[in-house]
Formats: C-alpha cells, structure tokens, sequence
C-alpha cells in the first residue's frame, strides 16, 4: 500500500524528472504537398513530402516526422 501512495504523489507533484504527470494542450500539424507530370499517353510520374508536428506539454508527446513518396501510374 505504501508504494502505491508514493507512486500516486509523485504523478502528482512538480518533477517530472520523477514521473509527474504534466497537463496542457496538445496540437498536430500536417502539411502535405503532391505534383505529377504526364510523360506521355498512359504514363505519369508521381511524388509527395509529408511532414507531420506534435506538440504538447512534454517531451513524450512531442514529435516531428516527414516522409517522401515517389511513384509511377501506368494505363494500358
């Protein structure tokens, strides 16, 4: 029973060094871009970039990715 009140009163107190829990807003941004060129009848090359940011009170809930996408699209 003990460790269970130390755990509780360290989620909350003021270290998060020590597992306090911290609250606030979190966000999410994504921000996408995509282009194709037709090289002739039935062929057309494809590509994208994403990127994707979270925010949020801690670093545990804060993230940065991007990703890019290249393709072909062939019609017969």
């Amino acid at each position: 029973m003990l460790g269970a009140a130390a755990s509780s009163s360290a989620a909350f107190g003021n270290n998060p060094n020590t597992g306090a829990l911290q609250f606030g807003q979190e966000s999410a941004d994504k921000f996408e871009f995509g282009a194709n060129y037709a090289l002739g009848p039935g062929i057309k090359v494809l590509g994208g970039v994403q990127y994707y940011n979270f925010a949020g009170p801690s670093n545990a809930v804060a993230a940065q990715s991007w990703a890019i996408l290249l393709g072909m699209d062939l019609r017969f």
